[in-house]
């Protein structure tokens, strides 16, 4: 009985472990914009080296970090001994080690390429906060036992959850900074981009589609979302909403890159002998739900009527021009 309640424990404990990795996966996926996670198989391996790594910097960290803080550590025995220069390279250890765990699962944990200057940033400025509160909260521990026995037990409890709380918050923030130091040129024209007319998002759309189509038509390498962004010269938060609407339209398709399978190129999901301007901009326009209770033929048929006859307008002096020919 106690090896299949241990069994048990084992199971709940790694479906926890999965789903806090999960959880982490989705939150650095929705900082750095990505809207499709790990595949299973990429999951299983990602995570179990989590699983073997990430508890052995924690227990490194936390460890160094205690022996530092006790007035009791053996750094104080022997610190007449050890070279001033040591004594500061042994104290910087626990940051180091918090410094590589963070650098490391901002560099792996998005499903996305994301390169080491960027992930060391946030991994340097996180690091460091992280591990300066932890020290605080380490500090504040042997304050309050020293203080009450009895409340200071009590008071234990509180404390842990504000360190796990403020380090998840620390965590995020150094995901914010890699995102953004790897992304500097996203947030130019972001007031723009906010704000757009809806015939320049679809002068937009349509050369993003265009430049996919005839790099199709011309037989060569695919392009990512940076690349088009750069050869269409479009901001690249407003590229990632507009390839994003194109593949939902299904008029794209991702494909993993040669370099990379987490950086997607794109390319037409449709015969591009058949994609026309006049089926893109109608798709554009059909997109979403239609479904309110509101009757078109009733008090408003004038109003639709008038709308429906300029975009069949616009449809018909649109039909014979192909995407690939633009």
């Amino acid at each position: 009985k106690g090896g299949v309640f241990a069994g048990i424990g084992v199971i709940l404990l790694l479906y926890t472990v999965i789903l806090l990795f999960s959880d982490i996966e989705n939150s650095f996926n929705r900082i750095w914009g990505v809207k499709k996670g790990r595949s299973i198989q990429r999951r299983a391996v990602d995570y179990f080296a989590l699983i073997l790594l990430l508890p052995i910097f924690a227990v490194l960290n936390y460890s160094l970090t205690a022996l530092i803080q006790a007035s009791t550590g053996p750094f104080d025995k022997f610190s007449y001994i050890l070279d001033p220069v040591v004594t500061q390279v042994l104290n910087f250890l626990p940051f180091l080690v918090m410094i590589i765990t963070l650098t490391l699962l901002y560099r792996f944990m998005p499903n996305t390429k994301v390169k080491w200057a960027s992930a060391l940033i946030g991994g340097i400025i996180g690091g460091i906060a992280i591990q300066l509160f932890q020290m605080i909260y380490l500090n504040g521990q042997l304050w309050i036992a020293k203080y009450n026995a009895i409340y200071g037990a009590f008071a234990a409890i509180p404390l842990l959850l504000l360190w796990v709380q403020m380090s998840w918050f620390i965590v995020l923030i150094g995901a914010e900074l890699s995102y953004s130091a790897q992304n500097v040129r996203k947030f130019s024209f972001d007031r723009e981009t906010k704000n757009i007319s809806r015939r320049f998002r679809d002068f937009f759309t349509l050369m993003i589609a265009s430049v996919i189509v005839k790099r199709f038509a011309e037989g060569e390498t695919p392009l990512t979302a940076d690349q088009i962004s750069m050869k269409c010269k479009i901001p690249i938060k407003l590229t990632n909403d507009i390839i994003d609407e194109l593949h939902k339209l299904q008029v794209i398709l991702p494909t993993p890159t040669p370099d990379d399978d987490r950086v997607m190129a794109y390319q037409p999901a449709l015969d591009i002998n058949l994609l026309t301007v006049n089926d893109l901009i109608e798709q554009i326009d059909k997109e979403g739900s239609e479904d309110f209770l509101i009757n078109v033929e009733g008090d408003f048929a004038r109003h639709w009527n008038a709308l429906m006859d300029t975009r069949m307008s616009v449809y018909e002096s649109s039909t014979d021009v192909m995407l690939k020919d633009l």
